[in-house]
């Protein structure tokens, strides 16, 4: 279960930094991997577990990355849909890789931090 929960952090704090209006633009290409470090953090992920934080985050985040481009897509863009499919499936892969990089920061930091 502290593996779900440090999941639904990360993802939290990956979509607070993506959905704020006007530092979005810049906050967006960091928040998986801030995201992925607090969810590595607070389990201490190593190994194989770093890429369950990171596949839990884009899990978690796979449809409300997916409406956001097809919100844009209806307002700006007019994509088809098997584009913004895949457009959604590779934020979702670049989600992923971000926050498991991120988990792999965290879990070593936390580690070294861990009273013995």
């Amino acid at each position: 279960m502290g593996m779900v929960r440090a999941c639904l952090v990360g993802a939290a704090v990956t979509f607070a930094m993506i959905a704020l209006p006007v530092v979005h633009w810049i906050t967006f290409w960091f928040a998986p991997f801030i995201g992925g470090y607090f969810a590595g953090s607070r389990t201490q992920a190593a190994g194989g577990r770093v890429f369950l934080v990171g596949l839990g985050i884009a899990i978690l985040l796979l449809v409300p990355v997916t409406g956001v481009v097809t919100v844009a897509s209806l307002l700006f863009l007019d994509l088809p849909v098997s584009w913004i499919l895949i457009l959604g499936g590779v934020l979702s892969l670049y989600v992923a890789a971000l926050g498991s990089l991120g988990a792999v920061v965290g879990g070593s930091s936390a580690r070294r931090h861990a009273s013995p």
